[in-house]
């Protein structure tokens, strides 16, 4: 298991972004980081933001230079959570929001339909079952009679 670092939020939103979409344009990132300032500056604030990530991490997160994904042998386990970055607030995603907003609300449908079929298999079952009497159950590997009395 790899080290744990404290994120900033710009920084776990490009990672998980990258994580989930894979390879995305490098002026896309940036522009989706800093979409208040031109071009040139949100490179170049992304250039920088790479190198700090480095830095902190003390590791190659991110590869390539048109296109940025994530460096062999990283992985991640976005794929099994129901919550994404549960703490960044979509207001404060800059760019991300709309992404971010839908991200959530697509894990939110995966994990409900998910439930919901698990509760009706958990029905099914319930509702197959033969019944014996009023208020016993019986396995299904067993066949039911009902006793009757002679009147």
């Amino acid at each position: 298991m790899g080290a744990s670092h404290e994120l900033e939020p710009k920084d776990a939103l490009l990672l998980a972004h990258l994580a989930i979409e894979g390879p995305t344009p490098r002026a896309k990132l940036a522009a989706m980081l800093w979409p208040e300032v031109d071009d040139e500056r949100a490179r170049g604030n992304l250039r920088q933001r790479l190198l700090r990530l480095k830095r902190v991490t003390n590791a190659q997160l991110l590869v390539g230079d048109a296109q940025v994904q994530l460096a062999a042998g990283i992985g991640h386990d976005l794929a099994d959570t129901h919550e994404l970055l549960e703490t960044v607030d979509p207001e404060a995603a800059s760019g991300f929001a709309e992404w971010l907003t839908a991200q959530r609300e697509r894990r939110r449908r995966k994990r409900s339909d998910a439930l919901s079929a698990s509760a009706a298999q958990a029905e099914a079952r319930v509702t197959s079952r033969p019944r014996c009497g009023r208020r016993a159950r019986c396995s299904t590997s067993i066949r039911c009679r009902r006793m009757r009395t002679g009147a």
